[in-house]
């Protein structure tokens, strides 16, 4: 079983070692943790107080990406657990490319990205004994885990390979463009344009902001003139 990421408290770890621990997984194999942070040293007392040692519970440290890689490949499940919003986890997004299942709390996008009971779980975040039962689910049925495995890969070639991510983009991009290019509504083309254009004359259209030929914007040209002016003589000075 394989975690991966910032060791911080808001990432939910606390809630993985208590999930593990509560559940009794260390029988079924070792937890895997990767990365570093400012809380790696409290998990590790909150691992041993648990009496989590190695080898059932691994702090590995940093890998590069090949590892993280070859690492998720081999693991039974990956897990991230975090107790704030996340937007688009790598790890989640290398898991399902790989055919790994993901447990994954329900915050933010990780619950959409995740499917419930199809490419993983989805638990409440902080809860770890929902987080147990999940694990303990996967890690005594190898069909649950094989099936998971699939549809994740299924999942990733659905929705989240470079091309499809490609053709979301443009779909969005020529949305845009249609929508920028349309006419607008009546409703919002008439909105307070008689009213800018007639009552005063001397609003910009572009804007509706007054127009005053008399007031300190009317100088801007000559103060810039003034400043280049000034600058050029300060270099030549300089020069001297």
């Amino acid at each position: 079983m394989l975690y991966a990421g910032r060791l911080s408290k808001e990432k939910g770890v606390t809630t993985l070692l208590s999930a593990w621990a509560g559940a009794g997984l260390g029988k079924y194999g070792r937890l895997v943790i990767l990365g570093d942070g400012p809380d790696r040293e409290s998990f590790e007392i909150q691992a041993a107080a648990l009496e989590l040692s190695p080898p059932k519970v691994v702090f590995a440290g940093q890998k590069t990406p090949a590892e993280v890689l070859n690492l998720i490949a081999r693991a039974r499940v990956v897990v991230t657990p975090s107790i704030w919003y996340e937007a688009s986890p790598r790890i989640v997004i290398e898991a399902l490319s790989l055919g790994r299942p993901v447990l994954v709390s329900d915050l933010g996008a990780l619950r959409e990205i995740v499917r419930h009971q199809y490419s993983g779980f989805n638990f409440q975040a902080g809860d770890a004994l929902a987080l147990g039962e999940a694990l303990k689910k996967i890690v005594t049925c190898d069909t649950l885990a094989d099936t998971l495995g699939e549809n994740a890969r299924h999942e990733y070639l659905a929705n989240y390979t470079p091309e499809r991510n490609y053709e979301t983009l443009m779909h969005i991009y020529r949305l845009a463009i249609e929508r920028r290019a349309a006419p607008l509504p009546d409703h919002l083309r008439s909105f307070g344009q008689s009213k800018l254009t007639t009552d005063n004359p001397s609003m910009s259209h572009a804007t509706g902001t007054a127009i005053d030929s008399s007031g300190p914007m009317s100088n801007i040209g000559k103060f810039c003139t003034i400043e280049s002016t000034e600058l050029a003589n300060a270099s030549d000075r300089v020069k001297e």
